[in-house]
């Protein structure tokens, strides 16, 4: 969220803050993953990951746009942290799948 409050922070706009709020939440777990020689778990099947920080950047975002008072940071902030770890809490206790096309081919299928 902190990412998408700087961008709202600088004029930029609604999309580009969730964009942001998402390459800031993501970016900082991939560098560490890959430097200590893991598979990033932005990778692994079954991680919401991506969807928990769109959530939580879409959140705040809307929020903050709509309240329009770069005064309410924590309140917002809050909100969308507990919003996002919610769903966080219910993907992985129920074993959500990745979000993945309907129509798309099963592995190893060699479907075009």
């Amino acid at each position: 969220m902190l990412g998408a409050h700087k961008a709202l922070e600088h004029g930029l706009g609604f999309f580009s803050a969730i964009l942001i709020g998402l390459a800031a939440t993501t970016a900082g777990g991939v560098l560490i993953d890959l430097f200590s020689g893991v598979t990033p778990e932005i990778v692994r099947p079954s991680e919401q990951l991506v969807t928990t920080a769109v959530l939580a950047s879409s959140v705040y975002t809307l929020i903050a746009v709509l309240m329009k008072e770069s005064h309410s940071f924590f309140p917002v902030t809050l909100l969308s942290v507990g919003i996002a770890f919610a769903f966080r809490v219910v993907a992985v206790k129920e074993h959500w799948p990745s979000i993945v096309p309907l129509d798309a081919p099963a592995a190893g299928t060699g479907r075009t």
